[in-house]
């Protein structure tokens, strides 16, 4: 009886694990990507969410003008270098950064965070950046995956 018992609980236990995995996956609002471009003798990954639009004003609008942002959706965007790279004149050490934008409509501001791992930027600190450099956004004519608008 014992036996039986055991052999039932196992059963069910596999019927259960099998179950879910089966179950239909969701797709996410804001798909996350992982890029890896081969950079001189290193790599640079970029890992980020791309925002859905959904017919809503990003720039000027859920994300104001001359506010941090996280520069995606969902989890701060981060971008690790396998090598030492130069970025607008000066040196990155490799390693891994939460990447930051202050997005306006002339001119925006990059920034390198050295905390990875941020949800968004609520828990973002200035006085975590290890770079800030400032980019002219181009205006674009047509939509580029799920934003329009500028790219920097």
């Amino acid at each position: 009886m014992k036996k039986t018992a055991i052999c039932l609980i196992a059963i069910f236990a596999f019927i259960n694990i099998n179950v879910q995995a089966q179950a239909p996956r969701i797709p996410e609002a804001s798909p996350t990507q992982t890029i890896i471009q081969d950079f001189g003798l290193g790599k640079i990954t970029i890992t980020y969410s791309r925002p859905s639009v959904k017919d809503r004003v990003i720039f000027g609008g859920i994300n104001p003008y001359g506010q941090v942002w996280r520069t995606g959706a969902n989890a701060a965007t981060v971008i690790s270098f396998s090598e030492n790279v130069i970025m607008e004149g000066h040196s990155v050490p490799a390693g891994s950064y939460s990447l930051f934008t202050i997005p306006d409509k002339d001119m925006w501001t990059v920034i390198l965070n050295k905390t990875v791992k941020q949800w968004g930027a609520y828990s973002y600190k200035e006085a975590d950046d290890f770079l800030r450099f400032q980019v002219k956004p181009i205006n674009l004519d047509e939509k580029k995956g799920n934003l329009h608008h500028s790219i920097c």
